[in-house]
């Protein structure tokens, strides 16, 4: 099988990403059982057609020289472009003969209904050209978008006394790049301590996402003892995208509990990116007298109450 190697680079101005990912829409095919399974072939003029050859010690398929004019066409499967994608590339590898007594021109076509037109041309193979082309062939199809779920890839061998055409190593891929995941803000909304008395502990947190967030959770742990319990957090914002402010709740717990939280969210890119935020931590407070009680300052709670009435003086306003 022939190497290629394909490098992508997208620089977007003021928006970074994490990395590119793919989608194999079409497997590579090296045509070593004929015909390919989803593939087709049709013939509507001519006395040669498609068909399977080992070109040096390796299967391709394979057009031959005709001195009548030709319509022969290798159709892949149907191929689902739809998705999220900053490009969708077609791969393959090809040579084609010309002589110089070739008429017409022969097309690499895309469509778009499943084969019923073909709007897209890819490649034409003009019949201007004189020898042989030889190429790894790599071709992003993006720009014939918007895409459907029925798409097919089609070589259209159309032209009189040509020599040639061998393709081979065919496949389909769509890149797409992705987005960092949600970051959060909680420090200026953070409490080391919480009041005994409340009924619930509320903590807010700023997450933001250059796509927006689709959901979040706060997470939190009595003890701590390794395992967390998530509730659902609520958007407290303005934003459409629901960026901004989330609130969530976690339920009361007895006095002089430490609990550790964090925050988890989910952006609304597709396929979606989930974070986490680090680990936070307060302590309910509870009722108590503090004192050290190990020097000669009388620092324990004095049990003697005074009448202030008998001590103190009065303040008259008037």
């Amino acid at each position: 099988m022939r190497g290629w190697l394909a490098l992508f680079l997208v620089v977007l101005t003021g928006v970074a990403f994490a990395q590119i990912d793919s989608v194999v829409i079409l497997e590579t095919e090296n045509f070593s059982a004929w015909v390919p399974t989803g593939w087709t072939t049709l013939d509507f003029g001519g006395a040669t057609f498609w068909d399977t050859y080992v070109n040096v010690g390796d299967s391709v398929a394979a057009i031959t020289w005709v001195s009548i004019h030709s319509d022969d066409w290798l159709i892949s499967p149907t191929l689902d472009f739809v998705g999220t994608a900053d490009s969708i590339i077609l791969y393959f590898w090809f040579t084609y003969g010309h002589f110089p007594g070739e008429v017409g021109s022969s097309y690499v076509l895309l469509s778009l209904d499943d084969g019923v037109t073909w709007p897209g041309t890819l490649v034409t193979f003009d019949d201007v050209i004189a020898g042989n082309e030889i190429a790894d062939t790599t071709i992003d199809m993006l720009s014939f978008g918007p895409f459907s779920g029925t798409c097919k890839i089609a070589y259209n061998y159309a032209c009189q006394n040509g020599n040639y055409w061998y393709v081979d190593d065919v496949r389909v891929v769509r890149y797409y790049t992705e987005p960092f995941p949600p970051t959060f803000a909680h420090d200026i909304y953070y409490r080391p301590a919480m009041p005994y008395n409340y009924t619930a502990f509320p903590e807010t947190c700023f997450i933001d996402d250059m796509t927006g967030v689709a959901s979040a959770k706060i997470c939190y742990d009595v003890g701590p003892t390794g395992s967390f319990t998530y509730i659902p957090m609520s958007y407290v914002g303005v934003d459409p995208n629901l960026i901004g402010e989330w609130v969530g709740n976690i339920p009361v717990q007895p006095a002089w509990s430490t609990v550790d939280y964090c925050f988890i969210a989910t952006d609304i890119f597709v396929p979606s990116s989930t974070d986490t935020s680090d680990t936070f931590q307060f302590v309910v407070q509870g009722e108590y007298y503090a004192f050290d009680d190990v020097d000669a300052d009388p620092e324990a709670p004095d049990t003697v109450w005074t009448d202030i009435i008998g001590v103190g003086y009065q303040i008259d306003d008037d």
